[in-house]
């Protein structure tokens, strides 16, 4: 890519060219290679990438596929109704997010059945300390036939009231869920406002969590850059030896010179990522 007039540090017009992922030239006029993309820049700044330093990517992502409960999309009673009445249903249950109190006050099951009542809703307050439910999100988890757990709220004749505080993990667990949210359409919004780098400060990521974000940086789906830990590097490596389809290290072959490139390519990778590889055992006829 070739970037032309743009004001670098306040010096300028200047010509940019890329190549990759690296800056090669930075000149008052570059000539334009053969197929090289342009883009006039017309004397606005050329900053370095943004890095967003608290971010929950996958709490962003299954927002994304939510239905907006609260300011500034929703901000009264009717606009509640009318939302979750058009709800685009992706699976049994109906998911909200950023509910508060301003739109329709305090709410419990009683005030959800009357805008939805035959399908389970489960709405998020957007505190994140919060969910609302409605009867059938209530008797969908059992929260009357016995289920129970710190942060469910009761009646006075213990009936649970369809608030439910800090239970995330929990109401995961209830639900089932299934694999982490795609990360690919935030990636996208992400680097359309110039973010190149994140840190996800989601205090409850555990191994599964760091392996999906392994996963979605191995497959393309989230482009920005991630620091790397040492506990990402053990994910890392995990993943791709399994990929190369290897079980362990054992004497012999330090670098998989005797392995297929389907094997060998992987291995590398993770060596670059940080693995201390004292050599191979293989799985299948090729490795024994």
């Amino acid at each position: 890519m070739l970037i032309r007039g743009a004001e670098i540090a306040g010096t300028g017009p200047l010509d940019v060219r890329i190549e990759g992922d690296r800056i090669t030239e930075i000149t008052p006029a570059l000539p334009r290679v053969d197929g090289e993309l342009t883009l006039d820049a017309d004397g606005g700044a050329l900053l370095p990438g943004l890095h967003d330093h608290h971010i929950h990517l996958f709490a962003l992502a299954a927002a994304e596929q939510s239905v907006r409960c609260g300011p500034p999309e929703v901000c009264n009673v009717d606009a509640l109704a009318r939302a979750l009445e058009h709800a685009n249903v992706r699976d049994e249950w109906i998911r909200g997010v950023g509910y508060h109190e301003s739109v329709a006050g305090e709410l419990d099951r009683t005030q959800l059945d009357a805008w939805l009542a035959d399908r389970p809703l489960r709405i998020q307050h957007r505190s994140g300390a919060l969910w609302l439910l409605n009867s059938a999100g209530v008797e969908r988890l059992g929260l009357d036939r016995g289920a129970d757990a710190h942060g469910i709220e009761r009646d006075a004749r213990g009936r649970a009231t369809g608030r439910l505080y800090r239970l995330d993990d929990w109401l995961r667990e209830r639900l089932e869920a299934k694999d982490p949210p795609n990360l690919d359409a935030v990636s996208r919004r992400l680097a359309d406002r110039g973010v190149t780098g994140l840190t996800d400060a989601t205090a409850t990521n555990d191994t599964e969590a760091l392996s999906a974000l392994v996963a979605a940086v191995d497959s393309g789906a989230l482009r920005q850059r991630i620091p790397r830990n040492r506990a990402w590097r053990r994910q890392a490596i995990a993943r791709r030896t399994r990929a190369a389809g290897l079980r362990g290290f054992r004497g012999g072959d330090r670098d998989g010179s005797s392995l297929g490139s389907k094997r060998r390519d992987p291995l590398r990778h993770a060596y670059r990522a940080g693995a201390r590889v004292r050599g191979i055992r293989g799985r299948g006829p090729a490795g024994g």
